[in-house]
């Protein structure tokens, strides 16, 4: 399959969002200072990455023929999927009672367990409505091969997953109720809808899309979730509210889509250099998603600077830190013969092909 660059950057971009998002969580809860907007800011924009996760995967699950195949499903993609998985779930499990101090074995085992319908880690939640939307992809597929089933869809989505459960979180009682929707709408939590939405994006013609309105939309609507989280939180006597923040809300869904749209837009732009650096880094971002939470706690519960600041520095050093550990990390494991791809969900050849390009770059 003929590499898309814009894909390549939206998963490098979304893997370290979700590593900056679980870096801030502890300074969002503390007290509003100038540092708290500025976190505030920045994970705004991070918001996005979670959809985008979802919506990479749509676009690229949904314009694969061997998608309808359920032989290629079974057999060769969600074994990628699962084993990693479930190999890193007992990992987290592990490492959070070692580094927590947890000397339980009974409820150890009962965590690893419970892995098939509970997150081994709290950060792996979304593992398990992608799982279920990768298993339902060749249905999925079917809707995309009509135009006017896919907007009915996706049209559907919006309103009831979207648009009227983000007014019912931010409008005040008993407004709010007029926008008040069943729960069962959200199927599969909502993140199918971004599934089929990365698909149509992925199939319009951004040429016809002014790149400033765009960018325009995309930088409001991030002030936007940051004024509002900031305005909420006030009005929950400084609580950290994520009304604005939620995956499924308009605000996120806007963002998430416009950037989506800037990235495919800018993509006959992208330097070659970077290009290069993205493909390198691309192989190991699954894992990435995995590994980076645990790293983030034993950070945070063994380095002095970490356990006594909480500062803007702070924060964005965990984030360099964890980001260039995890990837490294996950790198050297997909460099070993057999195994590594049980870690990683990437074939050991990728990891090797990566590496002699950038070592043979590197001498010349």
């Amino acid at each position: 399959m003929k590499r898309i660059f814009y894909i390549d950057f939206l998963r490098i971009i979304s893997m370290l969002g979700v590593i900056l998002l679980h870096a801030s969580a502890t300074k969002l809860r503390m007290p509003i200072d100038f540092s708290w907007h500025l976190v505030n800011f920045l994970t705004s924009f991070a918001t996005c990455s979670v959809p985008i996760f979802f919506m990479i995967s749509g676009s690229l699950l949904l314009n694969s023929d061997s998608t309808a195949n359920i032989n290629i499903l079974w057999k060769k993609r969600l074994p990628k999927l699962l084993i990693p998985f479930f190999i890193w779930s007992i990992i987290n499990i592990i490492g959070y009672s070692f580094i927590l101090k947890i000397n339980n074995l009974k409820l150890l085992l009962i965590s690893i367990l419970q892995i098939p319908g509970r997150p081994g880690e709290i950060s792996l939640w979304f593992m398990y409505p992608f799982i279920i939307i990768y298993v339902f992809s060749p249905v999925l597929l079917l809707i995309t091969q009509n135009k006017s089933l896919l907007k009915y869809v996706l049209f559907i989505w919006l309103i009831f997953v979207i648009i009227l459960p983000t007014f019912n979180n931010i409008l005040p009682f008993p407004l709010k109720l007029i926008f008040s929707t069943s729960q069962d709408w959200k199927i599969i939590g909502g993140y199918a809808g971004y599934f089929l939405l990365g698909y149509y994006l992925s199939k319009i013609d951004t040429q016809k899309i002014s790149y400033k309105r765009l960018l325009i939309v995309f930088l409001s609507i991030i002030f936007v979730i940051a004024l509002g989280t900031y305005f909420f939180t006030l009005k929950n006597r400084g609580a950290y509210d994520e009304s604005f923040k939620l995956y499924t809300s308009l605000f996120v869904c806007i963002l998430a889509s416009t950037f989506f749209l800037l990235c495919q837009k800018a993509q006959e732009k992208y330097p070659i250099k970077l290009i290069k650096i993205f493909e390198f880094i691309v192989p190991s971002c699954y894992g990435v998603y995995l590994i980076h939470n645990l790293l983030i706690l034993f950070f945070n519960r063994n380095i002095p600077y970490f356990i006594e600041n909480k500062g803007t520095l702070a924060v964005f050093l965990l984030f360099i830190l964890v980001s260039l550990t995890s990837i490294l990390i996950i790198y050297l494991l997909g460099l070993i013969p057999t195994v590594g791809k049980y870690f990683t969900g990437v074939n050991q050849k990728v990891f090797y092909t990566k590496l002699n390009f950038l070592v043979k770059k590197n001498s010349n």
